[in-house]
């Protein structure tokens, strides 16, 4: 605590400390700050691609994240075929016609294989 004290002393601030028996300590800081009236906001750039005709293989057991990931590459253009495990996207890819997918998306920790072992084969 003395090195917070002291970095908070340096800044300008102070720290309290309410401590009760058997309960805990709470401790307070609070630092001088003064808002930059010149700052402007950063401009974000676009990372929206066109993905317009790319066909993707997404394995995914998150139903959240599958839908989630499905919505953002849909929305800018891609085809997407979801599978929930290592082992479908291995026959999946096996039943498919050479050159199907441009691009595989393979989850690392899935049921039944996951997405290392899958993709060794």
């Amino acid at each position: 605590m003395p090195i917070v004290k002291q970095l908070v002393e340096k800044m300008g601030g102070t720290i309290t400390v309410e401590s009760k028996l058997g309960e805990g300590s709470c401790f307070s800081v609070i630092l001088p700050f003064e808002i930059d009236t010149n700052a402007r906001p950063e401009e974000k750039e676009d990372f929206n691609a066109d993905l317009s005709g790319v066909r993707i293989l997404l394995a995914e057991d998150n139903e959240l994240n599958a839908e989630i990931a499905e919505f953002m590459l849909m929305e800018n253009g891609a085809e997407v075929e979801t599978v929930k495990n290592g082992l479908e996207a291995v026959q999946h890819f096996e039943a498919c016609e050479s050159g199907t997918y441009d691009v595989i998306l393979m989850d690392v920790m899935m049921p039944v294989m996951d997405g290392l072992t899958a993709t060794k084969q």
